[in-house]
């Protein structure tokens, strides 16, 4: 069916409705153009472009388009081009990859209403190019699905893009997500929020794959699940950051705060997050990494409980809600933990002997005064027991005699004075340890 088209002159520009389908290759010249597809079914076997200033898609009312592939915002100079899937049966087919934003700012998608877009083979691009910049996705309400069947980039070169995920919509990606993934690439923006709001990857989820201050922040009920996370993965990579807040749901197994990179922070207010295994500062440089609990739940579990929250290089900061985990390590120099509130509950503890150790006995006329330096948790005990004549002791027979509650940080240093310890006979066998 030949294309019928109607120009008005609306506030300056130009409005193109073209119904059913057309040759290959969609291309748009003119600028302030809109192609509306509506209630029909239009193919297109080579790729679909919009591109130039401020030119649309429309897919509407159970509206099919099917392409090779698309491109909104093909040039340096396309600014302003966007794209909009609503209603139910309302479908984008792309049979190859999708670009918003190739070479072009300030593009977008929106996918509403029930309204679903489909990226088959290789995967789909958020500023893909450098300069590509302020580019925008969003899938919003119950039913909304971008399908992405390969791998998702979010500012794979370019800087402060972003995708919303809200009011239950959904994005699902078949391989892993990459959000900043060069090192030039920094300030791309994830928000998923609202019950029912999902973020599905099957592989990883890198926030920060290369670039810097880049973000996740996961709210009210959103729910993001991934196989293994980053926030900060390469050398260089810095300043990005997971927050999950007000009932935010991350779900992983294995989560990397600050892989090779610094200053990488995963905050936890109110949310809540799930790993099988958890580390700060894999192998960064600095010891500036840092996850931090102020309200909600972090838990780090699996079936067989040997699944472990390690600190490297950087901080684990307990200001509120509950920490579990089944084995927390610290024997690094460079790790750090702060608990000044909050539940901890820890199944077992392996930390740098010279972080957490008694550190001398001294006699002080008739006493002793034992020194030592604290470990995490609430409680630090001092205990103590008789040995026997030959200088053997029971390693069951020890019972506190100084208690140290609300500790904060691992390594601060205490001690007590035991009164007439230095008289004692058969000798005194002293251990620090943390109690329950």
């Amino acid at each position: 069916m030949d294309q019928m088209r109607h120009v008005y002159p609306i506030a300056g520009f130009l409005l193109w409705i073209a119904l059913g389908s057309r040759p290959a290759g969609a291309q748009y010249t003119a600028n302030f153009q809109t192609n509306i597809i509506s209630g029909v079914t239009s193919n297109w076997s080579g790729s679909y472009f919009v591109g130039g200033i401020a030119d649309a898609l429309v897919v509407e009312n159970g509206g099919v388009l099917n392409d090779g592939g698309a491109t909104v915002g093909n040039s340096f100079v396309a600014t302003g081009d966007s794209v909009l899937v609503t209603g139910t049966g309302s479908v984008w087919s792309n049979n190859n990859r999708v670009f918003i934003g190739a070479s072009g700012s300030g593009n977008s998608l929106v996918i509403s209403n029930g309204g679903y877009v489909l990226a088959l083979i290789d995967g789909a691009f958020v500023g893909e190019n450098s300069g590509s910049n302020s580019n925008r996705v969003l899938v919003t309400d119950s039913g909304s699905v971008w399908d992405i069947r390969q791998n998702f980039m979010l500012g794979q070169n370019g800087d402060n893009s972003s995708l919303v995920i809200s009011n239950g919509g959904m994005v699902a990606v078949g391989e892993s997500s990459f959000i900043g993934s060069a090192a030039s690439s920094s300030n791309n923006n994830v928000l998923v929020t609202g019950s029912g709001s999902v973020w599905s990857n099957a592989l990883s989820l890198d926030v920060g794959a290369s670039g810097g201050a880049n973000s996740v922040v996961i709210s009210n009920g959103g729910q993001v699940v991934d196989s293994t996370g980053y926030v900060g993965e390469n050398s260089g990579s810095s300043n990005n950051a997971v927050r999950v807040v007000d009932g935010g749901v991350w779900q992983n197994n294995a989560v990397y705060v600050g892989y090779q990179g610094s200053s990488n922070v995963l905050e936890v207010a109110g949310g809540s997050v799930g790993a099988t295994n958890l580390t700060v500062g894999f192998s960064s440089a600095l010891c500036n990494n840092l996850l931090q609990l102020d309200s909600g739940s972090v838990i780090v579990t699996n079936a067989a409980h040997t699944a472990t929250l390690e600190v490297r290089h950087g901080a684990l900061i307990l200001d509120g809600g509950m920490l579990q985990t089944d084995t927390l390590v610290m024997t690094n120099s460079c790790a750090f933990f702060v608990h000044t509130s909050g539940t901890l509950i820890v199944g077992s503890v392996v930390l740098d002997p010279n972080t957490f150790r008694i550190t001398s006995i001294t006699p002080q006329g008739d006493d002793l005064l034992i020194t030592w330096m604290m470990g995490p948790g609430a409680t630090n005990a001092l205990q103590v027991t008789s040995g026997g004549a030959d200088g053997s002791y029971n390693t069951n027979g020890f019972s506190d005699i100084f208690i140290v509650t609300n500790n904060t940080t691992v390594g601060t240093v205490t001690n007590y004075l035991d009164i007439g310890a230095a008289t004692n006979l058969p000798a005194r066998y002293y251990r620090a340890r943390l109690a329950p």
